[in-house]
């Protein structure tokens, strides 16, 4: 475990540009004027997975917006861990309840603050 918080510890600059990267995406999937943005994150997001090590990463067309899906398979007999995540977000608004724009991230006092940076683009 040790081993995994290290990694994460040194690498967290790197993940944090990664996450403010993927939150300029405004993914309103509640809004057709923002379809091909939430086609773009899941394309971003399908790079970024497959850069990650996860060959077999795809977004999935779908009647609605893309299903990203992927799989790394270490050792086919050890189990199975199942992540799920959404990559859209709700509406920002009332926008004037922001102190910066919603899909221009900001770091204030060591906190990110941006559309999606709590539920669920992290």
């Amino acid at each position: 475990m040790q081993k995994a918080i290290d990694y994460a510890a040194s690498h967290m600059d790197a993940f944090v540009a990664d996450l403010i990267e993927c939150l300029r995406f405004p993914s309103i999937s509640t809004r057709a004027e923002h379809d091909s943005d939430t086609s773009a994150c899941a394309d971003w997001i399908v790079h970024h997975l497959r850069a990650m090590g996860i060959p077999g990463a795809v977004a999935v067309r779908t009647p609605g917006h893309p299903m990203i899906t992927g799989e790394h398979i270490v050792d086919a007999s050890l189990p199975t861990v199942l992540l799920y995540g959404h990559y859209d977000v709700q509406p920002p608004e009332p926008i004037d309840g922001w102190r910066s724009p919603p899909f221009e991230p900001d770091v204030r006092d060591g906190v990110l603050y941006a559309r999606g940076a709590a539920d669920d683009k992290g």
